[in-house]
């Protein structure tokens, strides 16, 4: 006969186990079963540890708040596992007793592992989410890495509290912006390959373009300087100005907009149409230049993608999808939807919805970006069949995406009021850089930055460990040169601007990632340097230091943080969460003393906390994408 094994005992999370309470109250009050009730985590300004709004119960009951508040506290009043429930107009405050409060925390943690704070809110919902979207004529900058790391940080949130979700990649690998570097090769690439060269393939050919930006922009200069010289003369002057007036930033708009047709007139720009217009027509040398130049840049993409920890479900590739673009296009003219104008472009007027005209062919047949948008989105919906489309992409491209949701409603589309543009802001450099401009060679590359962060970080490593091997050393100093740069960027709402500081993101004090991983390692060293005796019961009745309860109700809220970041596409929320509950460890370790503690029972339930704190962090770091580290 087996060993009898005492039946495993069942742990109900504080949260449930007070619903079960409020259940039962409002059972023996007002003999009426209800579904378990929401509970808010207390603001922590308000007494108590939970709160529940009473308002809907009260409505369904006839009868006022305050009253049906009042009756469930009274009720209340005797349960083991509230110490005290208070009524404050239409919500009840709880403050769970110490004991309970601590053990089922601790204990809930502890079974979840790094999962905790994970749900299942958004079962039965696919949603699809487009991110990254570079262009094959450049390497990724600091602006992508900003895109990459939100999309994937989104899909993460959204999978942690039960979405599915389908991570989709659009490469924009045709265009003129493509045709530009793949002139630059022709007349000036001498047969040179990312080999000969010793450059990574993507940054190869951004070389080009940008060597083709500087040759049409001084076509552009000299034609404006023949045909329009006081537009060229004033242009010169606003722009060597930092101080412009608005109606002298409105007329730099104007100017510029001007130097744009002037720029399209020159001969660098006809003969990058003629060899757009080449390979839309399968012209063979066009198309094996094109393949050739390409799969240099994705070679080069998929590198950059691996060092972020970036991965896709699905890519596209404009270059498969314009035909169908165009077809749409042309469909929507035959049913009336759209008109051709004088000469030969097709546009649709959304006068009415307040977007203006806009062009979906141009009048040689090529095709624009919102003409293989309306075809991406549409196979994507056929491929996929999501309950919602998202694009991340730069808060610059609003009214693009407005026009875009708009046509596709024009059109018929069913899946049109599902889509949602989730708009950052732009991301810029400190010491007055600006915006980075790649054109013009100004960018921050990816690669570069990750590169030079992890050099740092070495250096940060090797001075606090100096007889570290390197093969220790090496991969510590990536994790903590990634983690600086995900949480300095993360820690940033999507909506607003930012402006990224490598130094800044490194330091070890402060709200950045190194901070964080600190955090981390430093329970794994209190468990090094202290001897807990494991046979001892933990006394979590003798918790209740104020830096305790600050952090139990931090670790408590963090699936209501998950949950809201995921609802609200905004990982800020948790990584800001994050770094108030390390700061919360921080009072914890400095007040409540683990190593030299007394009493062998608290010493194992504060032990039991700063280990539960470990794993919340590391489960939230997890979904930022940054790994943890043992050791700082």
């Amino acid at each position: 006969m087996p060993a009898h094994r005492p039946a495993r005992r069942v742990m109900v999370p504080v949260r449930q186990a007070l619903q079960r309470e409020i259940v039962a109250a409002v059972e023996a009050a007002f003999s009426l079963p209800i579904e378990p009730p929401t509970l808010d985590m207390a603001p922590p300004e308000k007494a108590g540890d939970f709160s529940y709004n009473a308002f809907a119960l009260a409505k369904t009951l006839g009868r006022r708040p305050d009253e049906v508040t009042a009756a469930l506290a009274s009720r209340l009043a005797t349960s083991p596992l509230i110490a005290q429930a208070q009524a404050v107009r239409g919500y009840l405050n709880f403050t769970v007793r110490r004991g309970p409060l601590f053990r089922g925390l601790i204990e809930e943690v502890r079974e979840a592992g790094a999962a905790f704070g994970r749900g299942s809110h958004g079962r039965g919902t696919h949603v699809l989410v487009e991110f990254s979207a570079p262009n094959t004529n450049k390497p990724q900058h600091l602006g992508h890495v900003r895109n990459n790391l939100l999309g994937t940080t989104v899909c993460n949130l959204l999978e942690a509290v039960g979405f599915r979700v389908t991570r989709v990649n659009l490469i924009n690998d045709r265009g003129v912006h493509i045709c530009k570097s793949m002139l630059a090769y022709q007349r000036w690439g001498e047969g040179a390959t990312p080999e000969s060269a010793g450059v990574k393939g993507d940054h190869f050919v951004g070389d080009f373009y940008v060597r083709f930006s500087a040759a049409v922009k001084r076509e552009r200069d000299d034609l404006a300087a023949r045909e329009a010289p006081d537009v060229a003369r004033r242009h010169a002057e606003l722009a060597a100005r930092r101080d412009l007036s608005r109606d002298e930033k409105k007329e730099l708009e104007t100017i510029e907009k001007r130097l744009e047709e002037l720029e399209g007139q020159t001969p660098l720009s006809q003969a990058v149409h003629d060899l757009l217009r080449q390979w839309e027509a399968g012209d063979p040398a066009a198309v094996s230049l094109w393949e050739r130049m390409n799969g240099w840049v994705l070679r080069g993409f998929e590198a950059t993608y691996e060092s972020l920890g970036i991965r896709f479900d699905r890519v596209y590739r404009e270059s498969e999808t314009w035909r169908r673009g165009r077809r749409i296009v042309e469909e929507g003219l035959a049913r009336g939807h759209f008109v051709r104008e004088a000469n030969g472009a097709v546009s649709v007027d959304l006068a009415r919805f307040k977007l203006g005209r806009k062009v979906l062919l141009r009048g040689d047949g090529t095709a624009l970006y919102i003409t293989q948008d309306l075809a991406t989105t549409a196979i994507k919906a056929e491929e996929w069949n999501p309950d919602r489309q998202v694009w991340v992409v730069g808060d610059e491209q609003r009214h693009h995406f407005q026009v875009l949701f708009k046509v596709l409603e024009v059109l018929g589309y069913p899946f049109a009021s599902t889509c949602r543009h989730l708009a950052y802001g732009m991301i810029n450099l400190p010491r007055g850089m600006g915006k980075m401009k790649s054109r013009e060679g100004k960018a921050v590359d990816a690669d570069d930055l990750v590169e030079a962060l992890t050099a740092l970080a070495r250096a940060a490593v090797a001075q606090r460990f100096p007889d570290l091997p390197d093969e220790e050393a090496a991969p510590r100093a990536r994790k903590i040169a990634l983690a600086a740069l995900k949480f300095m960027i993360l820690r940033v709402s999507p909506e607003a601007g930012m402006v990224y500081d490598p130094e800044e993101s490194l330091a070890f004090t402060g709200a950045t990632g190194p901070y964080l991983l600190y955090s981390y390692a430093r329970v794994a060293s209190i468990k090094r340097k202290t001897a807990v005796d494991e046979s001892v019961p933990p006394a979590f009745e003798r918790l209740g230091d104020p830096n305790e309860v600050r952090l139990a109700r931090l670790i408590l809220r963090q699936p209501d943080v998950i949950r809201d970041a995921a609802e609200g596409f905004n990982p800020a929320l948790l990584a800001n969460h994050l770094f108030e509950t390390a700061q919360a460890f921080s009072g914890f370790f400095e007040n409540c003393h683990i190593k030299n503690c007394p009493d062998p029972g608290l010493q194992r339930a504060r032990m039991m906390l700063a280990e539960a704190t470990a794993t919340a962090l590391r489960g939230g770091l997890a979904l930022l994408g940054i790994d943890v580290v043992e050791q700082m």
